[in-house]
């Protein structure tokens, strides 16, 4: 402030602290705070999610392997080899060679069920289950139709 002959008799000064300020410096812990809970939260919920996700894409698999799969001797089932069949039947001809579809039947099968029990013709089924997937390359599908039923598609 200057008096009527312009000498300086008073200086005022102000500080601009802009409106808020003090109250955003009161509000920052609980800002903190918050956005670390809201991060803490949403980790967690991530992995829930990637843990559930894991889960059903298990479960997805292991039902569509029983759904696709004889429980007996883990060959393919009837529908799953007639769905296949078709689907190879319908591949044009490539010239690498023909396929063959092989029917097998085991004989006795219904005496050893008889005789020796519903174990020991598991273990026949098994065995013949066994024998098909260690001729490996050579059969492109194998598969338990039923009772002591099984066929094979050859590979070209």
């Amino acid at each position: 402030m200057r008096d009527a002959a312009g000498r300086l008799v008073a200086r005022l000064t102000w500080d601009h602290v802009p409106p808020g300020a003090s109250v955003l410096r009161s509000a920052v812990p609980a800002l903190a705070l918050s956005a670390f809970v809201f991060l803490a939260l949403s980790w967690l919920v991530s992995a829930t999610l990637r843990r559930a996700t894991r889960a059903l894409a298990a479960s997805e698999q292991a039902a569509r392997h029983a759904a696709r799969h004889d429980p007996a001797t883990g060959l393919a089932n009837r529908g799953w080899f007639l769905a296949e069949f078709g689907r190879i039947a319908a591949l044009p001809g490539d010239g690498k060679g023909a396929r063959a579809v092989a029917l097998i039947d085991c004989d006795y099968f219904k005496s050893i069920n008889d005789t020796l029990g519903h174990a020991a013709g598991d273990a026949v089924l098994v065995a013949v289950a066994e024998r098909l997937r260690g001729l490996g390359g050579r059969i492109e599908l194998a598969a338990r139709l039923g009772g002591d039923e099984f066929t094979a598609i050859t590979a070209p």
